[in-house]
């Protein structure tokens, strides 16, 4: 219990006081946008404490007892400039549900979904409280050197260069030994109630998303669609950093779908998500890129300020972190997933990747994705008629499709091996990874009015 409330309450509390200051709450606001904004800001305090953990580790490494404190001092200033400088009380808009029926249907299939999807989190973490080897080789043995011996971290981390994926940044691994330092021990409780707030996050953060930009039926629809794909809840039990990513994934996409001319600071604050999601992964960069592509070119097709500099801007800080952590640790980072090939071996490649793709979306029907992406694309060719709409279904669909994209790259042009089942366990992460996005993506082509045109009828 504690490292929930300390995972979820001092996060939250900074991480509203500094989301205010970054984007700041609208004259009026309900529902959807409170609990959006909630679920941004617990993500920007964990962001930040993890930001805050690591200047700590590289200037006093010798007191990391002490952090605590400094971490408390930080959240005590925050909140006080809030308090006296930011805040702000919106006007609460209650708004009704389109259809009554329709909606106590989806919230009845909604708890069943969420009792499943707890129950599932509930029998892995009971059967393999340690998770498998990635969580342990990955994630959770650099967490433990922070933790154990913080005055030689460098030098311990040098020492396991040898395990696989050793230059992916520290964001989980700092976020659960600051955990452990206020608990006093080692537990596998701090990085599964991480992973069991970031599966709630998720789900929490595309209902108001799509709540906010559609309506409370399309929200309801996307959490169960999205808690549907049962692997979804294991890897967040699994205590890997995919969950993590998906969830800053998201909230960086319904900043950038929100975000229009009025609303210029949508921009800085989706570039914030985006440099977490750099900062918890090495596919975040991946998609810090591929954001700021769709970004540009949804200025350049709907005529408008890409505000680019902004989302550079937001961005920096967290991908700094990620760059100095692989200075310091002495890694390539993504750069050794990217090396000249022969063309005869990048032929072999992709006809091995697409084989095991054809395969692992047999096995989990991840055909639906490739549905979305038909269903996104119609809509981007004009069939939404307001512009908001449109340029909201065509950063969501060009980001989906350039993540893809991007991906299959990545798989075909590293030296690693690419061997079937090599290429089905990653392509369960990368599934994991674009879940949310792509569910998020698919029903924002869905018509605005649909459940007011079936209570009508």
């Amino acid at each position: 219990m504690i490292y929930a409330l300390y995972l979820f309450a001092q996060p939250l509390a900074a991480g509203w006081a500094a989301l205010e200051f970054v984007y700041p709450s609208e004259e009026k606001t309900g529902l959807a946008k409170l609990l959006l904004r909630g679920c941004a800001a617990w993500g920007l305090g964990c962001g930040i404490f993890a930001l805050l953990c690591f200047c700590w580790l590289l200037s006093f490494p010798g007191w990391m007892r002490l952090y605590p404190v400094f971490e408390a001092a930080a959240t005590a200033a925050l909140c006080a400039a809030w308090l006296a400088f930011g805040r702000q009380t919106p006007a609460f808009e209650r708004s009704e549900p389109s259809n009554n029926i329709i909606f106590r249907i989806l919230s009845l299939a909604l708890t069943v979904e969420i009792l499943c999807a707890l129950a599932i989190f509930a029998h892995a973490v009971i059967v393999s409280p340690h998770a498998g080897f990635d969580t342990w080789a990955f994630w959770n043995l650099r967490a433990k050197i922070i933790y154990a011996a913080p005055a030689d971290w460098l030098r311990l981390f040098a020492d396991i260069n040898w395990l696989p994926n050793h230059n992916n940044p520290l964001f989980l691994p700092l976020l659960t030994a600051r955990s452990w330092t206020v608990g006093g021990g080692f537990s596998p409780a701090a990085p599964c109630a991480a992973g069991l707030l970031f599966l709630a996050g998720s789900a929490a953060a595309l209902y108001a998303a799509l709540s906010r930009l559609k309506n409370t039926e399309t929200g309801l629809i996307g959490v169960i669609i999205l808690l549907g794909n049962t692997r979804f809840s294991w890897l967040a039990a699994g205590q890997l950093a995919d969950i993590p990513l998906a969830f800053f994934m998201l909230v960086s996409s319904a900043f950038l779908a929100a975000g229009n001319e009025d609303s210029p600071r949508a921009a800085l604050a989706a570039g914030i998500f985006a440099g977490l999601a750099a900062w918890t992964k090495t596919e975040g960069a991946v998609f810090l890129f591929c954001a700021g592509t769709a970004l540009i070119l949804a200025a350049a097709v709907f005529k408008g300020r890409g505000r680019l500099a902004l989302f550079a801007a937001g961005a920096a800080p967290f991908l700094a972190a990620a760059a100095v952590c692989n200075i310091c640790c002495r890694s390539g980072g993504a750069l050794n997933y990217f090396q000249p090939l022969p063309a005869s071996e990048l032929v072999w490649r992709i006809r091995t990747m697409l084989g095991a793709a054809l395969a692992y979306a047999a096995s989990v029907n991840c055909a639906v994705i490739s549905s979305a992406l038909l269903l996104v694309l119609i809509p981007v060719l004009g069939f939404p008629a307001e512009k908001a709409a449109r340029r909201s279904i065509f950063i969501a669909g060009c980001l989906l499709c350039l993540l893809l994209a991007a991906y299959g790259a990545a798989c075909v042009v590293t030296p690693g091996d690419i061997r079937t089942i090599v290429i089905r366990d990653s392509l369960q992460r990368l599934f994991a990874q674009l879940w949310p996005l792509a569910v998020f993506a698919f029903l924002l082509t869905l018509p605005t009015d649909i459940f007011r045109q079936s209570n009508q009828a």
